[in-house]
């Protein structure tokens, strides 16, 4: 299954974001202040589950900017693939927001 994703933004804050508790491998800011992208990355041999993008969901929260007004991208990043339950949930219509990325 492939999906094709484009989104047309222009970063120009980019980096990780952490608290006490929380840790995001990739979260950046557009130059309107209007979208974030939150994004994981990991570097295990075995395809990532759908685990990890509801957890990425759970630590957003975290983030305080621009809540209520922002507009939320997701990104995965994976050496290992994906699963096809991952692979489906992000065609879904609802989350047109989302687009993992596989090394090829």
């Amino acid at each position: 299954m492939e999906a094709c994703f484009r989104w047309v933004l222009q970063l120009n804050t980019v980096g990780r974001w952490w608290d006490s508790k929380v840790e995001i491998d990739i979260v950046a800011l557009d130059n309107t202040g209007e979208d974030i992208i939150f994004a994981e990355c990991k570097y295990r041999s075995q395809p990532m589950d759908m685990d990890v993008f509801y957890g990425l969901l759970e630590k957003k929260e975290h983030v305080m900017w621009n809540n209520g007004r922002r507009r939320e991208k997701f990104m995965l990043f994976s050496i290992g693939s994906f699963t096809n339950q991952l692979l489906e949930l992000a065609v879904e219509p609802r989350h047109s927001n989302f687009a993992p990325q596989a090394k090829n």
